[in-house]
């Protein structure tokens, strides 16, 4: 009797052979490798934008308060020439100019007082200073103004006889004279002086060439102005012509 091999056990040898054949199979996956890191990031060149420097505005300044006019050039809208005296209407009588870095008035009639105002500022205490170089006649008076408020001022006074005054002047034009002395330290003649005047509170402060005047300080008993522009002032007498030479006006605080 011949031995007969049953399905199963081929179906059993059929799976074990796949299983091997399966087991020794194997598949070669490629490796793909990481791209390299970069140790340095290099980022474009962004070139500086420039603003031309034409198409900036320009600083505006304004008007100063203290300073030193030196009159190298024609200040401009910032003065006011005002003439009073008798002779005031000879206004073709009066020329101004300027020469040399400085300012020169020529006056050639007689009671012309000139008044130079730096307008925009009102000053209660202050210190003016002015330099003045005579060329013309020896007769004229040079004067500083504090505290001008329309018609009302104080002004100090220096003739080219050394007498000096200090006047109140009213809205009705007239002066009043409220001291006067003598300048011992002027120097008469073709030269150049320096003057000087302070106005602080109730106090007015006179000086010739660095040395403050006889009854300075002085105080107005019946006149009190509290503030107000500032200028100086180049008057004819009786005789011309008058010529002066402005070299410099100081404004600063006293």
């Amino acid at each position: 009797m011949k031995t007969r091999i049953s399905l199963s056990f081929l179906a059993l040898a059929g799976l074990i052979l796949v299983v091997g054949l399966a087991c020794g199979t194997t598949t070669n996956t490629p490796t793909i490798a990481p791209p390299p890191l970069s140790t340095q990031v290099i980022l474009p060149t962004i070139a500086p934008t420039k603003i031309p420097t034409d198409t900036l505005p320009e600083p505006t300044l304004g008007p100063a308060d203290f300073f030193t006019e030196n009159f190298t050039q024609d200040p401009g809208s910032n003065w006011s020439l005002v003439l009073r005296g008798p002779g005031q209407d000879h206004a073709d009588k009066l020329t101004t100019s300027f020469i040399n870095g400085r300012m020169r008035f020529e006056i050639g009639a007689n009671d012309i007082y000139a008044y130079y105002f730096y307008t925009p500022y009102s000053y209660s205490d202050v210190r003016l200073d002015l330099e003045v170089e005579n060329i013309g006649v020896n007769s004229q008076n040079i004067g500083l103004v504090c505290r001008s408020n329309g018609d009302e001022w104080y002004e100090f006074s220096v003739g080219s006889d050394g007498l000096w005054y200090l006047y109140a002047h009213k809205k009705n034009g007239d002066y009043d004279t409220l001291a006067m002395a003598g300048a011992a330290t002027l120097k008469q003649g073709h030269a150049t002086n320096d003057y000087a005047m302070s106005c602080v509170g109730d106090k007015i402060h006179m000086f010739v060439n660095g040395t403050e005047l006889p009854y300075s300080p002085f105080k107005p008993l019946n006149y009190y102005f509290t503030d107000g522009e500032v200028g100086f002032n180049i008057s004819s007498l009786e005789a011309t012509p008058v010529i002066a030479d402005i070299d410099w006006f100081k404004v600063s605080q006293p």
